[in-house]
């Protein structure tokens, strides 16, 4: 029996994009301080995230503004 290298290439990729979004759902996760969440609830912390980052920009545009205004 002849080893596949087409199919052993296809295992390897395969697992090895497996490890990828492994390693992206943990960064998401520890970016979020959450670990082993559901899918709803990765969604949810994503959507806080996303409104908190807007609020901090509206923050400091503001303030950059006012800065701005008093020189």
């Amino acid at each position: 029996m002849a080893y596949d290298k087409k199919a052993g290439k296809r295992k390897r990729l395969a697992r090895e994009e497996e490890n990828r979004q492994l390693k992206r759902y943990k960064s998401e996760c520890r970016e979020l301080d959450t670990y082993f969440m559901s899918e709803d609830e990765l969604i949810q912390a994503k959507e806080r995230q996303k409104i908190t980052k807007a609020r901090n920009k509206a923050i400091v545009q503001r303030a950059y503004m006012i800065a701005m205004a008093t020189n």
